[in-house]
């Protein structure tokens, strides 16, 4: 009985950390593509300045937590529609 436990807990633990990974692999890769459509747009409306700015970190402009927070709205909006 014991040996099942171990085995069936340990397989669904790392089936969730590789999800919880996958995941975070998504969220990280949409606010690099969001920050670079707002640095793009910003340059192109900036069309005094010939240079392009020093390009920062992938979460310069906005904080991990605000970004989670904000998908974390449009889960519940989801959920709501169901």
């Amino acid at each position: 009985m014991f040996n099942v436990v171990m085995i069936t807990g340990v397989t669904s633990l790392a089936i969730i950390c590789h999800l919880l990974r996958e995941d975070n692999k998504k969220l990280a890769l949409k606010a690099r593509v969001r920050e670079q459509q707002e640095r793009y747009t910003s340059t192109r409306l900036d069309r005094g300045s010939e240079s392009m700015p020093a390009a920062p970190g992938p979460f310069a402009h906005q904080d991990i937590r605000q970004f989670v927070a904000g998908r974390s709205q449009e889960w519940s909006k989801v959920g709501d529609s169901r």
